[in-house]
């Protein structure tokens, strides 16, 4: 994805707000932090807190926050302002990295690297995120 870089830059430049909006599907996909608290506006217009979606009748689970950061980007993607164009175009951008086959071969540098246990902890975590990628943009309904 490093050779795409100067297009996620220019995505984020050019959408102030997409960091935000993506940081809000990540934070209902990932598990609730210890003692957060969630402002919202009622329909009466008054301020609700809550500490999570979750209860303890509903807790998080995997596929609970997959469900809600599909909604979380089922909005953002459909949102009419410049913030959904900018989620709308980074979805595209993903789709296309992600169905791009990897580059064949390996540099020199990357030869001469040893395999660390971080390295492999990295590779993992990597393509557990790719996985929950694909299944937010599945759930979603988007195809570029």
């Amino acid at each position: 994805m490093l050779d795409h870089r100067d297009d996620i830059t220019y995505l984020f430049t050019k959408h102030p707000h997409l960091e935000s909006a993506l940081l809000t599907v990540l934070d209902r996909t990932n598990p609730p932090k210890e003692g957060t608290t969630i402002a919202a506006t009622g329909a009466t217009g008054m301020l609700i807190k809550s500490t999570s979606c979750y209860t303890k009748k509903h807790p998080w689970t995997k596929a609970e926050g997959l469900r809600h950061g599909a909604e979380a980007l089922r909005k953002a993607r459909t949102d009419p302002s410049e913030t959904g164009d900018g989620v709308r175009e980074f979805c595209e951008l993903v789709s296309y990295l992600l169905a791009t086959p990897p580059k064949v071969g390996v540099s020199k540098e990357a030869k001469q690297e040893k395999v660390t246990a971080t390295g492999l902890v990295h590779d993992e975590i990597v393509a557990e995120d790719e996985d929950v990628i694909r299944h937010l943009i599945h759930a979603e309904g988007f195809s570029p």
